[in-house]
């Protein structure tokens, strides 16, 4: 059995996909991860006069469902994407032909029951790749909308993710650009993702955290999921309507308090990112609807994006930092978010960014978007040398769409100081005493094997170093301790290691005592 019987499972569909790549003239990517003999010979050279970005679109579109999805995320990466085909695959497009109504109906009664609603519309309200939605009432009158999984869907797009994985290994395997843009990596991000959006209770958890996240936002909406009632194939959410964000004319007659709802647009996205690290990764103009009282409704909860602590707090001094105009560690907050690859021209990137942090200098929503800004340098970065990670460059996107919600309601929206405020304050609730002191002693039970070895860790250090601690009194060996104490503590905490840090912290407190006690 060779290579390929051993990675994927479905050899006919692999041979199929590769065949369409084939006839869209993309023989070239085939013979340089070597699979082009897979391909008959009749069908190896392309002889469509397409140009190449409208051949990857249409390509994506005949292979599926699968292949749209990951299309349309790639439309969403001009970090790593040449803007001519970003363009193109813009317009992939998700709508599909809903399924039949009588097999919603089948699939409804088994996983939840048909007799639980009053009733259950027939034609559907929406319908994409992997599910439909319907309009129902239940029993007791309440108005909800049931989405409802494609039958096969999840065998069907688990296979073409198999296939999909495999063909980045080979690609980054045989091309060191498609390692360089870190192509693997994405098309592992984006199969997790979509995994997740085939299992309906997966969403519906999606949906309960960033409402518990947001509830301390008095202006936002998610709609209430009845998890009693949601299976991994159907799931059932309080129905509410409201006008699409991109509606533009629509907001503006409106009479709501405009500046209200632009700080409460660009202060919940603030906190989804580098509060919660938990954000909506859809950012679909049509997944944000406003209320006529001015609410934010914020629905489909399939896509969700995570950031690490590490990330949220570099994205957040980094921003601060362009605030205060501080172009030196605005950059190296940066380079800490992604990948410097070894040619990376940093002079020209440090220079892009101070030129991006002088325009947004109190500038208001009309005059410069803040997070197109922002979004800009991601690709910029990525031209230069720095690749930032997908869940990034989609929280850009997501940043820029709740932006947009504020400027078309709101254009002298005074961003800077909203920005700057949510953010502090953030900072502030993260680096509360209470908090440091509990990761402390996390990391201290965590490296206690670490700290049992104190003295001889104290000992090399001192000899790597060559530290000598000079006292005029040399009967005083406490003070002799405590003073080496801090100078290890200072070394220790500088080393950017979590394990040297807990135990410089703990020196330092160690040290804090011996100087307390012998006073």
């Amino acid at each position: 059995m060779g290579l390929l019987e051993n990675k994927v499972e479905d050899v006919e569909r692999f041979d199929e996909i590769i065949t369409i790549m084939a006839e869209q003239g993309l023989g070239i990517f085939l013979d340089e991860i070597d699979m082009l003999d897979r391909v008959p010979i009749t069908k190896k050279f392309s002889r469509k006069k397409v140009p190449p970005p409208e051949r990857l679109r249409e390509t994506f579109e005949q292979l599926g469902p699968t292949f749209i999805k990951f299309g349309q995320i790639m439309a969403e990466r001009p970090d790593i994407v040449p803007e001519e085909y970003t363009e193109e695959l813009q317009k992939l497009q998700d709508d599909v032909p809903g399924f039949d109504s009588e097999k919603a109906r089948e699939i409804v009664d088994e996983e939840i029951g048909l007799e639980k609603f009053e009733n259950f519309e027939e034609e559907h309200i929406a319908a994409a790749s992997i599910a439909q939605v319907h309009r129902a009432t239940l029993e007791d009158g309440s108005d909800v909308v049931v989405k409802i999984r494609r039958p096969g869907i999840k065998e069907e797009v688990s296979r073409d993710l198999e296939i999909l994985e495999f063909l980045a290994h080979r690609g980054v395997k045989n091309s060191s650009f498609l390692e360089d843009i870190q192509l693997l990596r994405a098309v592992k991000e984006f199969s997790r993702w979509t995994r997740q959006e085939l299992n309906l209770k997966k969403e519906a958890r999606n949906g309960e955290l960033l409402a518990e996240n947001l509830s301390d936002e008095d202006n936002i909406k998610i709609p209430d999921i009845y998890t009693e009632m949601t299976t991994e194939k159907a799931m059932v959410m309080e129905y509410v309507d409201g006008v699409k964000s991109s509606d533009t004319e629509a907001l503006k007659n409106m009479e709501i308090d405009n500046e209200k709802l632009a700080g409460t647009a660009i202060r919940s996205s603030l906190k989804q990112i580098l509060r919660d690290g938990f954000f909506h990764a859809d950012p679909h103009p049509s997944n944000f609807l406003v209320r006529e009282d001015g609410t934010l409704i914020m629905i489909d909860f399939g896509m969700m994006g995570n950031l690490s602590k590490d990330t949220r707090e570099n994205m957040a001094l980094m921003i601060l930092h362009s605030l205060r105009e501080d172009v030196d560690k605005a950059f190296e907050d940066l380079k800490r978010m992604g990948h410097v690859q070894d040619d990376a021209d940093e002079e020209a990137l440090k220079a892009e960014l101070e030129e991006k942090i002088l325009l947004i200098q109190n500038a208001n929503l009309e005059e410069v978007s803040f997070t197109g800004q922002f979004l800009d340098m991601t690709i910029q970065a990525s031209r230069h040398g720095v690749i930032m990670p997908q869940s990034l460059v989609l929280m850009g996107k997501s940043m820029v769409t709740m932006e947009g919600i504020g400027m078309a309601v709101a254009p002298e929206y005074e961003i800077n100081d909203e920005f700057r405020d949510t953010i502090k304050q953030i900072l502030r609730d993260d680096f509360q005493p209470e908090k440091l002191m509990e990761e402390l002693s996390l990391d201290i039970v965590e490296n206690r094997d670490l700290i049992t070895e104190l003295p001889s860790k104290l000992n090399e250090l001192t000899e790597q170093k060559e530290t000598e601690v000079h006292v005029e009194n040399q009967q005083n060996d406490s003070r002799t301790l405590e003073a080496g104490l801090i100078i290890s503590s200072a070394f220790l905490l500088t080393q950017g290691r979590k394990e040297l840090i807990a135990l410089g912290a703990l020196e330092m407190l160690f040290a804090a005592y011996l100087f307390h006690t012998n006073k």
